[in-house]
């Protein structure tokens, strides 16, 4: 069952999230790049304005943190750009508790893994999409929730340090390193 679910959440997900009309009120994802494409940190941003993900900027940066500069094993092995941990869709159902969706293809080296980079902005979209409730259209609100939900500190409350590192990132030009990660 749990490889059946799998496999469909794998072709499903896309599909639906490329789709000309929008999912639930929300903007569709832009279709994915030339194969060929390098990643870039600009390519990286252009995605993610292409794909109307909220707050490009401060994804960017927290790509960035997350990711030591887009050099950390996990970004280079794992292809994850944002720290993502796995869901395991399968056992929190079977539990009765509320999951997400995801995309990611399993777990390797304690974070979610996935087939490349844009997978993981997908991932990191259907995050996003979580807080359909929540008003994330100002910047404040959003950097908010991410260090209240996405990182809290170690006892679980707001994280005043990841949002100045968030904060700190945002504003300083993206490191001219190689970052080949696709």
């Amino acid at each position: 069952m749990k490889p059946l679910l799998l496999t469909a959440l794998w072709f499903l997900v896309p599909v639906l999230l490329a789709t000309e009309a929008p999912l639930r009120g929300t903007a569709p994802v832009a279709p994915p790049p030339a194969a060929e494409e390098v990643f870039t940190p600009e390519v990286l941003r252009a995605y993610l304005v292409a794909a109307h993900v909220k707050h490009p900027e401060v994804v960017l940066a927290q790509a960035r943190l997350e990711t030591g500069n887009f050099t950390s094993p996990i970004f280079r092995t794992n292809h994850n750009l944002f720290g993502m941990k796995f869901v395991d869709t399968c056992a929190l159902r079977r539990a009765g508790a509320v999951y997400r969706p995801t995309v990611a293809l399993g777990e390797r080296y304690g974070h979610a893994y996935y087939a490349d980079w844009r997978a993981s902005v997908a991932d990191y979209l259907l995050w996003q999409r979580m807080f359909k409730r929540t008003n994330l259209d100002e910047e404040g609100t959003y950097v908010a929730v991410l260090a209240r939900v996405y990182c809290p500190d170690r006892y679980g409350r707001f994280n005043h340090a990841y949002v100045r590192a968030v904060n700190r990132l945002k504003t300083k030009p993206t490191c001219p390193r190689d970052s080949s990660g696709s």
